[in-house]
């Protein structure tokens, strides 16, 4: 029996409608879509966050007023002062209030620490399998989050601080697999670490979907922007992303970047397929970057992912 069709039987639900034959691509991924979000309860975003990050959005919004907001929360707060004061940024001065953080970093840091606080949070009391490397998970998460802004800077395509949210957030579908289908992704693990198997093949052999997919869902349900949402989705395969802007290049190529670097990746996906799969996309969103480009990109990355190692405490 086909994945797919395994999935189908345990859920009882869309995928056994009408024959697989007489349907359409699209058709059958519609329905292996509402069957696994039927199977992964995806949380919302709590409301005091949903009111940080509207707020963060508005451009009347005062330091004074975010930061009273966030000053409500212990964790939060901090995390942004932790994030203030380290060496990542080496401000002269000791920085103690939350306006003055936010005066300091910009109200896109205040939104960062507030979605990994949320998904640590919402997930945080599952249990971890041992395998899970949670540890490393973070710390690739925070360097493919400052490869994507330094990315997003130098080759002019979208926002910074939007790349480096998308950054942080690009592997959350594995930490949602993780929490809901804690048995089933064990054995993704096992395959992939132990078997030396594909991540995404796996994912879709044994859950039936992949952790890109849910975490697009993931982030459409929490209403982010859609830049964000489709570099998630799409961060193994930028170009099956049918809207382009070239956001989702950019995290998959700070994702690559790090999977190749010595201490980076995590239950890998990356090589040379992704990379011509990246360059392709950013040559259909008219971003000419070429294979000789790579080395030089390559070089200042790695200094950015060193100095992201600075920020890592701050985010967990």
């Amino acid at each position: 029996m086909t994945p797919t069709g395994r999935l189908a039987l345990k859920l009882k639900g869309p995928l056994d409608e009408g024959d697989g034959a007489s349907t359409t691509p699209e058709q059958r991924a519609e329905r292996l879509r509402r069957s696994t979000e039927s199977v992964i309860t995806l949380p919302t975003l709590p409301a005091s966050i949903e009111r940080l990050l509207e707020m963060v959005g508005r451009p009347d919004t005062s330091a004074r007023s975010l930061a009273s907001v966030i000053s409500l929360d212990q964790v939060l707060t901090a995390r942004l002062l932790r994030l203030a004061n380290s060496s990542y940024y080496g401000f002269s001065q000791k920085v103690s209030t939350v306006s003055l953080a936010l005066v300091m970093l910009g109200f896109d840091a205040a939104k960062d620490i507030a979605l990994t606080t949320t998904v640590m949070r919402s997930f945080g009391a599952n249990k971890i399998d041992p395998r899970f490397d949670l540890a490393r998970f973070w710390s690739h998460s925070v360097a493919v989050a400052s490869a994507s802004r330094y990315l997003s800077r130098v080759l002019r395509i979208g926002s910074p601080g939007e790349a480096f949210t998308a950054g942080i957030l690009h592997d959350i579908g594995q930490v949602v697999l993780q929490a809901y289908h804690p048995d089933a992704f064990g054995k993704v693990i096992h395959k992939v670490l132990e078997e030396g198997a594909g991540l995404l093949e796996t994912e879709m052999e044994v859950l039936g979907a992949t952790h890109p997919q849910v975490g697009g869902w993931l982030c459409r349900r929490w209403n982010l922007p859609e830049a964000i949402c489709a570099s998630v989705e799409h961060h193994h395969a930028p170009q099956e992303n049918p809207s382009g802007g070239g956001m989702p290049s950019v995290v998959a190529m700070a994702d690559h970047f790090d999977g190749v670097s010595p201490e980076g990746g995590w239950l890998g996906g990356n090589g040379q397929d992704k990379l011509a799969g990246i360059l392709a996309a950013l040559t259909r969103d008219g971003i000419h970057v070429e294979v000789d480009d790579m080395e030089s990109l390559w070089k200042d990355v790695r200094l950015e992912i060193e100095k992201s190692k600075e920020l890592q405490e701050a985010f967990r």
